[in-house]
């Protein structure tokens, strides 16, 4: 399973949210639901993985943050101009499928 199949199916299962990477209810923020998808390891924070599917987002959702790296512009998008669940899904559905056509 691909990190944005997994982020996917944790908002599925737990809900999405705003401000918080994962609220009190258990809900994720878009940014939340892929971190939760690719865990970091002791020591290790950085995720190749990670990076792409922000990458891919960025140029799937309409940004104008052009400031910050593209975590902080994905959380940005999600907390400011995310419309809901399936918004959200949805992009995730895009940058899945722009990663995939660049294979």
């Amino acid at each position: 399973m691909d990190v944005a199949d997994a982020a996917i199916d944790r908002l599925h299962e737990k809900g999405w949210s705003r401000g918080r990477f994962t609220n009190a209810s258990g809900q994720h923020c878009l940014v939340g639901a892929v971190m939760y998808a690719v865990p970091m390891r002791k020591g290790v924070s950085y995720k190749p993985q990670r990076a792409e599917l922000y990458e891919a987002l960025v140029r799937v959702i309409p940004v104008d943050y052009a400031c910050g790296t593209t975590r902080e512009q994905v959380m940005r998008w999600n907390d400011c101009d995310a419309r809901d669940a399936d918004d959200v899904i949805e992009k995730l559905k895009l940058a899945r499928e722009l990663l995939a056509s660049e294979q």
